[in-house]
């Protein structure tokens, strides 16, 4: 992350607290009230690895305003190794997920493997480019959805049928780009990386819709499945 004497949102970490607390509330019936009981161990790295990174986008920019220069620095290099191991058990979840299915069941839930692989590479894309803070923002955006969904599924009456989580969910991420756009619209610097994203995001979110849909998808699925991973 760059050492920058201002920041460019000064507010940051608390819509990144309000994000973790959204999450803790979307995953509170499926795992936190039960986390002991739990028995998938990819289930728990996952979450360590997640937990971590939103620990450090909600630190990071707390500690620039207090201008801790050395102790940014250090948690900034730690985001190299703490990324491909969110990367790598975001995978083996996946896989262990979609491996436990019977055949019958894989054969409809297989489109769904394209909402965590293409979460994941919209994480990896953000992070890539995160020598300009906006990247940095933009990899909490890919979390939206699934916390999106949880939501919807135990705390509204809104059925999980066809699209809909999806719909409102992807919806939801690219509203808040329209937001951070309309935000940037007075900026002489980088105003290009949200209109590049909110790009980038919609026609991965489309692919939900027709790629995940194929029957080339499917074969793709069935041999992600089939690795020998988990």
């Amino acid at each position: 992350m760059a050492t920058r004497t201002t920041l460019p949102f000064p507010r940051a970490s608390w819509w990144f607290l309000a994000l973790f607390a959204a999450s803790v509330l979307a995953f509170w019936h499926p795992y936190v009230s039960r986390v002991a009981q739990v028995g998938e161990l990819w289930v728990h790295l996952h979450t360590i690895g997640v937990v971590a990174w939103m620990a450090l986008l909600i630190g990071q920019p707390l500690l620039i305003h207090r201008r801790k220069w050395p102790l940014h620095r250090t948690l900034g290099s730690l985001a190299y190794a703490l990324v491909p191991y969110v990367a790598v058990t975001a995978l083996l979840l996946a896989h262990s997920r979609f491996r436990a299915l019977d055949p019958a069941t894989f054969a409809i839930a297989a489109p769904n493997l394209y909402l965590p692989l293409i979460a994941l590479v919209l994480f990896l894309i953000c992070f890539a480019q995160a020598v300009h803070s906006r990247f940095m923002v933009a990899t909490a955006l890919p979390l939206i959805d699934p916390i999106m969904a949880r939501f919807l599924y135990f705390y509204t009456p809104v059925a999980d049928i066809g699209f809909v989580y999806p719909l409102i969910g992807y919806g939801f991420t690219d509203l808040i780009l329209l937001l951070l756009i309309w935000r940037d619209r007075g900026e002489r610097r980088a105003r290009w990386v949200f209109p590049s994203l909110l790009a980038l995001f919609v026609a991965a979110h489309l692919g939900r819709f027709t790629l995940a849909e194929t029957d080339a998808w499917f074969s793709f699925a069935t041999w992600f499945r089939d690795l020998p991973l988990t």
